[in-house]
């Protein structure tokens, strides 16, 4: 009897050390699903935010006022990147596209044949495609790599469309082309501002096929406790079985 009361314990021991286990290989994957989520509300949220009161072109009537021979700049601000990233010497080029000529934006020669047409843009969606098509084509521009704070400056910007395209960098995260026209229209002031903020939208690089996981430190130490543990509980049980047996072959 007494036998059988110390295979029902020691059974109970394993038993709730494996779960003991089970739970802690577990809690990481239900951590990254709300870090992630987290994160990816974060950069919805920022990327709005960067953009907020600004379009691309102004009420009919307005660019006939602009000042063409006024100059303005273009300032670049990289938000945090993935994990283990950095902003730092990001490469951009600035690249004209269009002339504002008579009150509307002309492409300039060498991208007359891409077919789009400023003045039939209506939303922010139509201008990321059109930056992402601009962007196909092999021109230069005046290029600049941000600092240490992500932050890069175009100044001196005669009126225009600018193209800003960052150049492929395996250090940050995949980085999509932008249109900003010098001067922006400014939805919130009602007023055409000269100086311009610009916070481009990036996504995180996918991971290389077959790269292991990062370990999650401390959980991956208990969980190895857990096992030992389980596996002691398991060869007491055996040791005890086996001297029960003894016992009883004593008795015969």
């Amino acid at each position: 009897m007494k036998m059988g009361k110390y295979k029902r314990l020691l059974l109970s021991v394993a038993v709730l050390t494996a779960i003991a286990a089970n739970t802690a290989v577990a809690a990481p994957s239900v951590i990254e699903q709300i870090s992630g989520q987290e994160i990816e509300e974060a950069a919805t949220s920022k990327g709005e935010a960067s953009h907020k009161g600004d379009s691309l072109l102004p009420p009919e009537g307005v660019l006939q006022e602009v000042e063409t021979e006024q100059t303005g700049s273009i300032q670049i601000h990289l938000t945090d990147g993935k994990s283990g990233t950095k902003k730092e010497g990001v490469e951009f080029q600035c690249i004209r596209v269009a002339d504002l000529c008579a009150g509307n934006y002309e492409l300039l020669e060498p991208y007359q044949d891409s077919g789009i047409s400023f003045e039939k843009i209506q939303n922010s969606n139509e201008v990321d495609a059109a930056a992402k098509k601009l962007a196909e084509y092999s021109v230069e521009g005046t290029k600049g790599k941000t600092d240490a704070n992500g932050d890069l400056l175009f100044a001196d910007l005669q009126v225009g469309v600018y193209l800003l395209r960052a150049e492929d960098n395996k250090e940050f995260d995949e980085i999509a082309p932008a249109l900003i026209a010098i001067p922006t229209w400014n939805e919130e002031s009602g007023m055409m501002q000269y100086e311009v903020r610009l916070e481009p939208k990036h996504t995180p690089r996918p991971d290389a096929p077959g790269k292991p996981e990062a370990p999650q430190t401390g959980l991956q130490d208990h969980t190895r406790q857990y096992v030992l543990l389980a596996i002691g509980c398991f060869a007491g049980a055996g040791v005890l079985l086996a001297a029960g047996r003894k016992r009883k072959d004593r008795r015969i």
